[in-house]
């Protein structure tokens, strides 16, 4: 219960984000046809993501939207499972620094923390149940609850603009 209530704790912080400081990156299987594709169903773990009910639609909603805009048909007689992760990381930043003269120093320690926040987006072909195209959006979350949704579309917007893969 603690991991599904931090889980949905790191959605929410991952999408309050900065829309400067998100990072995305795909990676694919060169030997695919993507082309081939054109219909798909979300998997039971992304139809169960361990989010807060509005955070989770907006999230599934998006990459609904994405898949349409794509060319893509939900069915259950489909080529593609996507699946969808959303994970969080603490880190901590040292940006400590010395004071002082003549061999009389300090150490002012300031430390930041902060959190990285990610969503993984997995296309996996159903044929051979095989990954053949993740995106991944990557962030520093704030506590700001401005914009939430409006951030979530954006991050699944910039991670679809990597599929199709270019070869």
């Amino acid at each position: 219960m603690k991991r599904i209530l931090q889980s949905s704790f790191v959605l929410v912080l991952f999408l309050q984000i900065s829309c400067n400081t998100i990072k995305i990156s795909s990676e694919f299987d060169d030997t695919v046809d993507f082309p081939q594709y054109n219909a798909y169903q979300l998997s039971d773990r992304a139809l169960d993501l361990p989010l807060n009910k509005l955070n989770g639609s907006v999230l599934i909603s998006a990459i609904e939207t994405q898949m349409e805009e794509k060319g893509f048909t939900k069915t259950n007689n489909n080529q593609l499972i996507v699946d969808v992760y959303v994970n969080t990381e603490d880190r901590m930043e040292d940006n400590s620094y010395m004071t002082g003269y003549g061999g009389f120093a300090k150490n002012n320690p300031r430390y930041k923390h902060y959190v990285v926040g990610s969503i993984f987006i997995l296309f996996i072909d159903k044929a051979d149940n095989q990954l053949v195209w993740q995106g991944v959006a990557e962030g520093t979350v704030t506590e700001k609850e401005e914009k939430v949704e409006d951030q979530i579309r954006e991050a699944v917007a910039k991670i679809f603009e990597k599929y199709p893969p270019a070869k």
